[in-house]
């Protein structure tokens, strides 16, 4: 096992974990819809964005690459980790836990995209991607 497969199976960990934490936090978030409405709705937006964290990782999603092709770049992946760290609620150890984790992988993950020396995993890349150099110029559609 080389070093890169070693750190792509890490990485796809972190993605793992990442994304079942802030679903589970989430979830017990949504328990705030009588104290605090707001916070309810934060939980739902945070739901929406880590579920597909975690199921990207065993099954391609048909057609989320076209609206939300942030998934599919260490980039994109760290401003979602930032942005579901902003989302969660900061009362209980767990919650404080993952706000620090998931906002250290994405800072993490932000550098990976700029350095450049771990290749993309397999599910980063998605079936009739727009983005290749030399394919089929002369078709236009």
């Amino acid at each position: 096992m080389s070093d890169h497969d070693s750190t792509l199976k890490a990485i796809r960990i972190a993605n793992i974990a990442a994304g079942g934490v802030s679903s589970l936090v989430f979830v017990t978030q949504l328990s705030y819809i009588f104290t605090s409405f707001m916070e309810f709705i934060r939980a739902i937006f945070g739901l929406a964005f880590a579920i597909p964290l975690v199921y990207l990782e065993f099954k391609p999603i048909n057609g989320l690459a076209r609206f939300a092709s942030f998934y599919y770049s260490y980039l994109g992946r760290g401003a979602l980790f930032i942005l579901l760290s902003s989302l969660m609620v900061f009362e209980g150890a767990l919650p404080i836990i993952a706000v620090f984790l998931l906002f250290i992988g994405g800072l993490v993950f932000i550098a990976l995209e700029f350095t450049g020396t771990i290749p993309e995993p397999d599910n980063f890349r998605f079936e009739g991607s727009g983005l290749t150099v030399g394919g089929d110029d002369d078709e236009i559609i």
